[in-house]
C-alpha cells in the first residue's frame, strides 16, 4: 500500500488532490500537510513512498530543504506540484533532485498517471517540457534563486546513467517538433 504525503499551502488544492488520490489509488494511504514543517514532522514518524510538495511552500526552492527531507526519509521519492509549467522550472526541479514535476494545469487523469509513474520508480514531467517557444524563461516560482546546475551524482538525483544523459541533453537543446513520416502509397 503506497504511503503518499501531499504538502501544499493551498488548502483547497491539497484537499482536492488528496481526494483525487484516494479515489484513483484506493489502496494508497494519503495524508495532507499544510506546510513543510508539518510534512517534515510527519516524515520523522512515518515512511512515505512519495511526498508531493507544492511550490508555494516557504523555502521549498532551496536544495537544503530537499536535503533535510531526504535525511528524514532517504527512500522517499519527492515531486513538485506547481501552477507553473515552464521548461526552466521543470528542469530546475529535476536538477534539484525531485523525481517528478506535476503541473496543476494537468487533468486529473494525467496527474494520477504521473503519480503512478513516480511511485513505480520513473521520472515524470509534463508534456509541456517539450513545448516549443517557452524560451526557458524563469517563472516567479524560481526567480528568487539561480537555476541549479545539474548534478551527475546518481545518489543525488536517483537517476540511471542513461536518464542523466537524456536530462543533460534536454537541458542543453531546444525541443524540435516531431515529424511523422507516412508510408508511401503504392
Amino acid at each position: 500500500m503506497p504511503q503518499i504525503l501531499v504538502a501544499d499551502e493551498q488548502g483547497i488544492y491539497r484537499t482536492g488532490l488528496c481526494h483525487l488520490l484516494r479515489a484513483g489509488l484506493p489502496r494508497a494511504d494519503v495524508l495532507g500537510a499544510n506546510d513543510l514543517n508539518v510534512a517534515l514532522s510527519q516524515m520523522r514518524n512515518r515512511v512515505f513512498d512519495l511526498v508531493l510538495v507544492g511550490t508555494g511552500q516557504s523555502g521549498i526552492g532551496t536544495l537544503d530543504t530537499l536535503k533535510t527531507a531526504r535525511k528524514a526519509s532517504p527512500s522517499t521519492r519527492f515531486a513538485i506540484v506547481s501552477a507553473s509549467d515552464t521548461r526552466a522550472d521543470i528542469l530546475a526541479a529535476l536538477a534539484a533532485g525531485f523525481c517528478g514535476f506535476i503541473s496543476k494545469h494537468q487533468s486529473d487523469a494525467e496527474i494520477l498517471a504521473a503519480i503512478t509513474d513516480i511511485l513505480s520508480g520513473r521520472i515524470c514531467v509534463p508534456a509541456t517540457l517539450a513545448r516549443v517557444g517557452d524560451g526557458g524563461a524563469l517563472s516567479s516560482q524560481f526567480d528568487r534563486e539561480p537555476l541549479p546546475t545539474l548534478s551527475t551524482e546518481a545518489d543525488v538525483l536517483k537517476l540511471t546513467r542513461r536518464q542523466r544523459e537524456v536530462l543533460s541533453l534536454l537541458a542543453l537543446t531546444e525541443p524540435r517538433p516531431i515529424s511523422r513520416r507516412l508510408p508511401a502509397r503504392m
